[in-house]
């Protein structure tokens, strides 16, 4: 499996990307897909991360996903990615992760 192809994000609402905006996209782009999905699951068409397997180690395992989604979140930031976003997808990240490290559980939502 690859990541998804690079896409340029150009046009009336956004202004004309950076290579440096570029680069930093296309290295997001990976962690998410390294993450979310870049496991094949044998004889379907579903797939895995690395997160799921990582969160299988008790408490390193979720302290590896925090570290991770903040990052994501850091960058997105740094990109200029709108308050509202970053609010919407911060206390997910938190809670699902505060939860799964407190009970040991390894429940994801689509936020982290």
């Amino acid at each position: 499996m690859k990541p998804p192809a690079d896409r340029v994000l150009e046009g009336e609402v956004l202004g004309p990307e950076t290579e440096a905006e570029r680069e930093v996209r296309a290295r997001l782009n990976f962690l998410a897909w390294l993450l979310d999905s870049s496991i094949p699951v044998p004889g379907t068409r579903l797939t895995i991360g690395l997160d799921a397997l990582i969160g299988l180690v008790p408490f390193i395992g979720d302290l590896v996903g925090v570290l991770a989604s903040s990052y994501i979140l850091a960058q997105a930031n740094r990109m200029g990615v709108g308050r509202v976003i970053l609010a919407r997808s911060s206390p997910g990240m938190v809670a699902t992760k505060a939860c799964c490290t407190s009970t040991g559980s390894d429940v994801e939502t689509p936020l982290g």
